[in-house]
């Protein structure tokens, strides 16, 4: 039988991105797809951003979640 693409992947341990990184997938988040995501929900596009994960070709998925976000982290991650 056949492995699942998304049970491989599952299986493989997610890349590390620093809180800066994270601030810009957060930042990217609410500027480029108006969603306002807590710093791990937005975890997925920082990877992304940071070119931590191997893109192969074809479409990919990134899961956003959470907007449990602080006042103080929500005005660093904008720039104010």
């Amino acid at each position: 039988m056949a492995s699942s693409p998304l049970l491989l992947f599952a299986s493989v341990r997610p890349p590390f991105c620093s809180l800066q990184n994270n601030t810009k997938g957060v930042r990217y988040c609410l500027e480029e797809l108006h969603l306002v995501v807590e710093p791990a929900g937005a975890a997925g596009i920082s990877a992304l951003l940071a070119g931590k994960v191997e893109i192969k070709g074809g479409p990919v998925c990134a899961v956003v979640s959470g907007s449990n976000l602080d006042k103080k982290y929500f005005k660093e991650a904008l720039g104010l």
